[in-house]
């Protein structure tokens, strides 16, 4: 069986998003209930580009301690001003994103712990693909992970981590 590859969650064709988006946002809502279980809430950001040979995209979930998860709207639209990204108001993100799918526009979302939703638009070339994780980064005091070849572990540690998150998620996995 042949599976479509869509250049981005908002390019995906109108007549087949539901599924799709419905599957991302389980997840996303599970990672977050097993993420609670260890005192954290999940932070999500995507960067969805498109470009002449296609596009590409990653939804990126990171646990966040609960006690800066008040703080992350703040923080992203402070780093976004500090880098020319400029969040779209509530309504305006509201009418993209209600907006059918099959989108052909860029972006960078951020879905915040508690449910709302960041939404910049990326026009030209400007936009440093990395945001997201930097402005991560900074959020839980960690700016030595800003690269992300800095954060690899030995394939034992990378193993373990495997096992132990599997373990941890076990119960919230929406396949299971």
């Amino acid at each position: 069986m042949q599976i479509a590859h869509y250049q981005t969650l908002r390019s995906i064709p109108a007549d087949a998003a539901g599924p799709i988006l419905d599957e991302v946002a389980q997840y996303k809502a599970a990672l977050d209930k097993a993420y609670q279980q260890h005192g954290a809430r999940l932070l999500a950001f995507e960067v969805g580009r498109m470009g002449t040979k296609g596009g590409h995209a990653h939804v990126q979930c990171v646990p966040v301690p609960a006690a800066l998860a008040d703080g992350a709207e703040a923080h992203f639209r402070a780093e976004g001003d500090k880098n020319g990204v400029r969040f779209l108001t509530d309504d305006e993100a509201a009418g993209l994103l209600a907006r059918a799918p099959g989108g052909t526009e860029s972006y960078f979302r951020v879905d915040l712990p508690g449910g709302k939703v960041l939404l910049h638009v990326i026009e030209g070339r400007g936009f440093n693909l990395q945001f997201g994780r930097i402005a991560t980064a900074l959020l839980l005091a960690k700016p030595e992970r800003v690269d992300w070849k800095a954060c690899a572990g030995t394939e034992a540690e990378e193993k373990a981590d495997t096992r132990a998150f599997k373990e941890a998620f076990k119960a919230f996995d929406p396949s299971e």
